[in-house]
């Protein structure tokens, strides 16, 4: 029996979305306290960058089969990374409308890190897996 590669991306991915989507907006007064930055930069930040690294890496394995040309698939991963980007800017518009959270343009900038270092993530890996 073989393995569904596509089928567990989907699933790992509308599962990925879910936690994304319940981390920006649950309380966190109840929460751990944590430090304030890490290496000079803000904790809240390096969080934030880190939750939307996934966000091309798993919508790309959902979507791109193993037979698709190279340049079809960064056009591809750039799409999702735009769409990853409504993503992100909606969690921050939400979480201005919560009343116990707070919109921060600087939030958004570190999504799109994120999301710009998973995206070229995905393409290096498009690039070295068609080149085989």
């Amino acid at each position: 029996m073989r393995l569904d590669i596509k089928r567990i991306s989907r699933i790992l991915f509308f599962i990925y979305i879910a936690a994304v989507g319940a981390l920006c907006l649950i309380r966190t007064d109840s929460l751990p306290e944590l430090p304030a930055s890490w290496l000079g930069i803000p904790a809240d930040k390096i969080a934030h960058f880190c939750m939307f690294i996934p966000f091309p890496v798993l919508s790309c394995m959902s979507i791109i089969g193993r037979r698709t040309g190279i340049w079809l698939s960064v056009a591809v991963i750039i799409v999702l990374a735009a769409m990853g980007s409504a993503f992100a800017y909606g969690t921050e518009l939400l979480q201005g409308q919560t009343g116990y959270r707070s919109y921060d343009i600087a939030d958004f900038y570190a999504d799109l890190a994120g999301l710009a270092a998973g995206a070229v993530i995905s393409v290096v890996y498009i690039i070295i897996s068609r080149r085989k």
